[in-house]
């Protein structure tokens, strides 16, 4: 197991069959795609990475974010409102579901599939402050219609 957790160690982001390739070529001993698995597993180790992009570590970057956290400090932030929207459909039919291996699973659902809802909503300190729901989805005239007529006013 020393042996698997310096390879991981070495290459954090490497696949399963990298692992067999690089502990064959090192100790002389082959494993298969699934022993390695296991073997990563008894390591308690996950498979998962965040990447961010390379460009923030660029001193001109550091230096922007440091600008911008500087000037989001002189903010009050009783003065930011926060504006979201979402959807959802009205059918809720379920796309997938399970049945045993080598079965398909077959369910009914209206032919009309239900129609689509957007919700609009504005959050501030106070909590939410305007919201909106439409049939269909959010476009520009919607958008514009929801800041005038129902934001604005509850400001």
């Amino acid at each position: 197991m020393p042996a698997v957790q310096q390879l991981v160690d070495e290459q954090p982001d490497a696949i399963l069959s990298e692992l067999c390739e690089r502990l064959a070529e090192r100790s002389g001993i082959s494993v298969s795609i699934s022993t390695m698995h296991r073997a990563v597993q008894r390591l308690e180790l996950t498979n998962k990475k965040t990447l961010y992009a390379s460009e923030q570590d660029t001193p001109r970057i550091k230096q922007m974010r440091f600008n911008y956290r500087d000037w989001v400090l002189g903010i009050d932030p009783h003065n930011l409102i926060f504006i979201d929207k979402s959807g959802l459909n009205l059918g809720m039919t379920r796309n997938s579901g399970r049945a045993p291996r080598g079965e398909r699973l077959y369910d009914s659902c209206p032919k009309n599939r239900g129609q689509n809802i957007s919700l609009i909503g504005a959050l501030s300190m106070d909590g939410l402050i305007a919201s909106m729901s439409i049939s269909g989805s959010v476009n520009t005239d919607v958008f514009l219609t929801y800041v005038q007529e129902v934001l604005i006013p509850q400001l």
